[in-house]
């Protein structure tokens, strides 16, 4: 199946239909019943927010975007920041935790990654 030219119809699209068959199969489920929108704090609507702009269309557009104007070893390098950035700014804001077993686990995702991607 041809792939559109434009970044934004390549992200949009897949993200609306899996945000629509989510939704649907959450009504059907039940999920739906008795939520109530005005119960929903601050502090989470803010969070939804920053998931929907940074992880979503940031994210997916720069990931849909750079395979078609960089070097396929360039990258894959989102594998190895990825981790590297989310542990402190989960300390950080989220006042994670980090001990032993987050920085084996890390360690084991991050040679996983360099196996994965390196010749």
């Amino acid at each position: 199946m041809p792939v559109s030219d434009s970044t934004a119809v390549s992200t949009g699209l897949p993200m609306l239909l899996g945000g629509t068959v989510l939704l649907l199969l959450s009504w059907l489920s039940g999920e739906l019943t008795g939520f109530q929108p005005a119960a929903v704090s601050t502090k989470a609507a803010h969070s939804l927010l920053y998931l929907i702009v940074m992880g979503s269309l940031l994210g997916f557009s720069a990931y849909v975007f750079l395979p078609r104007t960089m070097p396929a070893a360039r990258v894959v390098t989102y594998a190895y920041v990825n981790p590297v950035v989310a542990l402190p700014l989960g300390t950080w804001f989220g006042g994670e935790t980090v001990g032993v077993s987050t920085l084996v686990a890390a360690t084991v995702s991050l040679c996983g990654v360099y196996l994965t991607v390196s010749d």
